[in-house]
């Protein structure tokens, strides 16, 4: 056993370096060693020795003890209370794996009203330092800006105060994507996608794409459209990311892609009453943008590459382009704030020139 800087904590080391913690102490008397758990479950020694303060505080001080506290919850717990929520709501698959990989063996472990200011910025300061297995490269000032955002709807949602990630100064990202489909481009992805000899549910992946392109929904949003939601002339949409609801046109173009016999709980891209995965999706059509659109660009030029989400700016950029005003904009994209719509502002024709042309003055 190999003592650590805490008093009362101890490891051992498996040949596979794994550390297993145990705290000891004399509580009544009586001499204990306990097992508190290893280092791929996330236990340091720093936590060991809290498990240790609080179990000898209660022993002494009962419930007047500090530590006495039954709504008292590590961070992991709140985070797993938190997943009970959005489960069905919003992008819980993304969400689970950006807690697992970066909060979960880090602070999961530790009491929410125990963690810091401090703790979070050594959190970012190691993601900063730390290379994506993804990239190759250090983490993106957007992923890292992910993480405090979760962090902090996890205190919210748990109202635990004071939240930690409010004094965390965010870093200022620059990736709001610029790059559009002209009507040519769309016109050669629906082909590629018709001819692709190997491409796996060829129909539900163009049914998936237009549907995109003619709602501008989110891609979560576009594949919780049920058939319940397709109506004569609209089609009702699930923001999950506003948590509302809202109506967009439905296109003659989706009309003839539609699945036919299904049941009105059923979704309609993937044809059954189980939601089609937005990986699997994205797996099936990332390499075609990629190979039509992305080749030579860097991997993190957010701007200028094609992804799935691109769908829904060529939506704006395409309505802007053919003189439809902002607020309708606003209102057919769902946008809570007119400034996200104002980016397409600039593609909108000179409509009012002439206008002012004839202004009798």
């Amino acid at each position: 056993m190999v003592k650590t800087r805490y008093t009362g904590v101890f490891y051992r080391e498996t040949l596979s370096k794994e550390k297993i913690f145990y705290i000891r102490g004399k509580l009544n008397g009586k001499s204990y060693k306990e097992k508190v758990g290893s280092s791929l479950e996330g236990v340091t020694a720093g936590y060991a020795s809290k498990v240790r303060n609080e179990k000898h505080s209660i022993s002494r001080l009962g419930e007047k003890s500090p530590m006495y506290k039954e709504e008292r919850m590590t961070l992991n717990e709140g985070f797993d209370k938190y997943l009970v929520e959005i489960v069905g709501k919003g992008d819980t698959r993304n969400t689970k794996g950006r807690y697992a990989n970066h909060i979960r063996s880090t602070l999961g472990n530790e009491y929410m009203d125990e963690i810091n200011t401090d703790d979070i910025k050594k959190l970012v300061a190691n993601m900063k330092k730390e290379v994506s297995f993804k990239t190759g490269r250090p983490y993106a000032p957007k992923t890292i800006n992910d993480i405090l955002n979760l962090i902090s709807v996890i205190y919210n949602y748990n109202k635990i105060t004071p939240n930690p990630t409010k004094e965390v100064k965010r870093d200022t990202t620059n990736d709001a994507r610029e790059r559009y489909l002209n009507e040519e481009e769309i016109a050669l992805l629906l082909k590629t996608i018709d001819e692709h000899p190997k491409l796996r549910k060829r129909e539900l992946v163009k049914l998936f794409t237009v549907l995109a392109l003619t709602t501008g929904a989110r891609l979560t949003s576009v594949l919780t459209i049920t058939q319940g939601d397709i109506l004569e002339d609209k089609i009702r949409i699930k923001d999950h990311k506003n948590n509302s609801t809202y109506y967009a046109a439905l296109h003659p173009s989706v009309k003839a892609l539609l699945p036919k016999g299904l049941k009105s709980t059923d979704y309609v891209v993937g044809t059954s009453p189980k939601q089609m995965n937005r990986t699997s999706i994205n797996k099936m059509l990332q390499p075609r943008l990629n190979k039509l659109f992305n080749e030579g660009l860097d991997i993190e030029d957010a701007k200028r590459r094609v992804v799935i989400h691109t769908f829904r700016h060529t939506f704006g950029s395409l309505l802007a382009i053919s003189g439809v005003g902002i607020y309708t904009i606003k209102k057919l994209m769902n946008h809570s704030d007119i400034k996200m719509t104002m980016r397409y502002a600039k593609l909108s024709p000179d409509v009012g020139f002439d206008a002012v042309k004839s202004l009798k003055i």
